[in-house]
């Protein structure tokens, strides 16, 4: 089992296995903030801590599964709480973001 209980994934980690079967090599998640302590946009909302740690640890998972079949997922999200290899989402996109 790759996924703590419940066994659904987050919606955004079956993104990524959609990636991998359609090609994709490498995978960016940008605005997955991961925050503890309320939104980014708006830190006075309150934010479900258990299901933001479920996504922590359900990432950190598919992270290492893509890892040994050689795939990349990476963290473009600014101030991002994910535990995996973090970007800038402009040193991915360079020039082609002018």
């Amino acid at each position: 089992r790759y996924f703590p209980e419940p066994d659904l994934p987050p919606v955004t980690l079956i993104a990524a296995q959609i990636a991998v079967f359609m090609g994709f090599r490498e995978i960016y998640l940008l605005g997955c903030e991961a925050s503890l302590d309320g939104y980014v946009w708006d830190q006075s909302v309150a934010r479900n801590t258990e299901d933001t740690e479920r996504f922590i640890q359900c990432t950190s998972l598919i992270y290492n599964v893509l890892k040994e079949k050689d795939v990349s997922l990476v963290d473009l999200t600014e101030n991002g709480n994910l535990k995996i290899p973090k970007a800038h989402l402009a040193e991915v996109i360079g020039d082609k973001g002018k």
